[in-house]
């Protein structure tokens, strides 16, 4: 399973699981202190954000392949398409999802005060930057040069977009964690939409699309049958859009 990082990396979080449940029962309550279950706990995000990254080198990859003219085949080939399609729908199920096993109150109550989001947030936050990236994007936008049925960068971003303000499309709550990742997906894209790279390019086409899209979407679930906080974040979230768009 060397070969493919999706099966490896999902053996690896089953592992993982197991490794949750018992990390309690393993470290404190056998040495009767919670240090040791503070940096096994740190470890078990460190692996888990490793398993993550494997995936996410799916997504706009390229195979390189040693090879001299007189060989078939090219040098540089982009990951297929399948591949990358199965890698994004991975990433919201293991990744963007919360992930309620990582985040047992059992443990974190003992092993520090507060910051419990903010930890998780940002070890998303490097899979949705490397997503997310001006060199990745470009990547995809040439490899369509070289296969025009790859999966393109508006395809990749589309999918990231309508995986991760899923919540929007039904009457359903957004926990904190999810709040949290959906306004820092806005602020990163819009990051992307000023910078330098893109503005020459069709990565500011494709992100003021997608703003514009998610503008219409979260229009539409603002007002729906959900929590106050959840009705909150949605206009916290139109209000950033609508300060990027204006912005450009």
């Amino acid at each position: 399973i060397g070969n493919d990082q999706v099966k490896a990396s999902t053996y690896g979080i089953k592992n993982l699981k197991i490794v949750a449940e018992n990390l309690q029962k393993w470290t404190s309550d056998q040495t009767n202190n919670y240090e040791d279950l503070s940096e096994l706990y740190g470890e078990l995000l460190s692996v888990w954000s490793r398993y993550v990254g494997h995936v996410t080198g799916n997504i706009g990859g390229i195979y390189e392949f040693n090879k001299k003219p007189v060989q078939d085949g090219m040098v540089y080939e982009p990951v297929i398409k399948a591949k990358q399609k199965e890698a994004m729908v991975w990433l919201h199920k293991n990744a963007f999802k919360t992930q309620n096993w990582l985040v047992n109150p059992k443990i974190l109550v003992n092993i520090d005060e507060s910051g419990y989001t903010s930890r998780i947030l940002r070890l998303q936050n490097r899979q949705l930057y490397s997503l997310l990236s001006s060199a990745r994007l470009g990547r995809m936008i040439d490899a369509e040069i070289i296969e025009p049925k790859t999966y393109s960068a508006l395809d990749m971003i589309r999918d990231l977009r309508t995986g991760v303000f899923s919540e929007a499309n039904y009457i359903k709550n957004v926990d904190v964690f999810r709040r949290n990742l959906q306004k820092s997906m806005i602020d990163r894209m819009g990051v992307l939409l000023n910078s330098k790279e893109a503005n020459n390019s069709d990565i500011s086409s494709i992100i003021r699309g997608e703003l514009e899209s998610l503008n219409f979407q979260l229009t539409l679930a603002k007002n729906r049958g959900v929590n106050r906080i959840t009705k909150y974040h949605y206009r916290d979230c139109l209000a950033k859009i609508k300060e990027i768009l204006d912005t450009k």
